[in-house]
Parts: C-alpha cells; structure tokens; sequence
C-alpha cells in the first residue's frame, strides 16, 4: 500500500473519530454507506478524489490534512480547537 494512502485511510477514521462520530452517524452526514466508509478506513477500497473531498467538506477539514505528513495529535488538536472556537465540543 502506498505511505500516502495508509495516511489517508488512518486519518479518516481519525477525523471521524475526533468529529465523535460512529461510522453510522458518519454515513448520515456524507450519505454514504458504513459498510463503504469502514472500507476505505481500513484500506479494503480506495476512495476516489471526488469522495475525499466531498468527506473533507462534510467533516469540514482540508483535503490537505488528510495527506500532509503532519503528527496525527496535531491534527486532532486542530479539530478539537475549531469545535471549541464554534460551540461544538
């Protein structure tokens, strides 16, 4: 599996994660089905371009930081950060 894909598929689910959604909650939100979100999170199936972004709108994060080689705890600092600073967390 290509390094940039294995970061992808462990920041979805880190986004996900960080977001408190379950993979049901998330398939509500993107209208895509768990069974294909657990999929692309564990790396069975490979999400096409137009799916990550429409995932980034949705989790309302970059497309970037699915891929930049940025530690995972940053990441979901950031996101926590930005839920705090909107009245969501």
């Amino acid at each position: 599996m290509n390094p940039t894909y294995r970061t992808v598929r462990k920041r979805l689910r880190a986004i996900r994660q960080a977001k408190g959604l379950t993979l049901s909650e998330a398939s509500r939100l993107t209208r895509t089905t768990a069974v294909t979100l657990g999929s692309w999170e564990r790396g069975d199936r490979k999400p096409t371009l137009e799916n990550l972004i429409h995932l980034c709108n949705k989790y309302e994060v970059s497309i970037e930081s699915l891929v930049k080689e940025e530690e995972p705890i940053q990441l979901l600092m950031k996101i926590y950060h930005k839920q705090l600073t909107q009245g969501k967390a």
